[in-house]
């Protein structure tokens, strides 16, 4: 299943961002999940527009916690277009984010994950 990060991967079909996720399901026959729900093998994409941080506008929240502890409890995870970000990491620095051992829980279960690019 292909998963966003840190937002849902749009449904609206004219989005650049809809079309970068709909080329990846076509070309891996994998469905996308608009929700981010939890599944045992994920793909996970970053998104069309990923330079490399996290960029949370309205701040870090409980739906965001969600989707990302859904992502900690599948099984594998593919990083599509791209190395394995340490989230984690990232997330640590926040002010809004408390729990720093869930922190280090998402670098531990990201290193574990394997990228997938386009010229694969």
């Amino acid at each position: 299943m292909i998963v966003g990060t840190f937002s849902k991967i749009p449904k609206k079909t004219s989005s650049h961002s809809y079309g970068y996720a709909r080329t990846w399901s076509e070309n891996l026959n994998v469905p996308i999940d608009h929700t981010n729900g939890k599944h045992k093998d994920v793909y996970l994409l970053p998104g069309a527009n990923f330079g490399g941080t996290i960029n949370l506008m309205g701040g870090f929240n409980e739906v965001i916690k969600v989707w990302i502890d859904n992502l900690l409890a599948s099984e594998t995870i593919t990083v599509l277009d791209g190395s394995p970000v340490d989230y984690g990491a990232q997330l640590k620095k926040r002010k809004d984010v408390t729990d720093k051992d869930w922190c280090d829980a998402i670098t531990e279960k990201l290193s574990e994950a394997k990228p997938l690019v386009g010229s694969d």
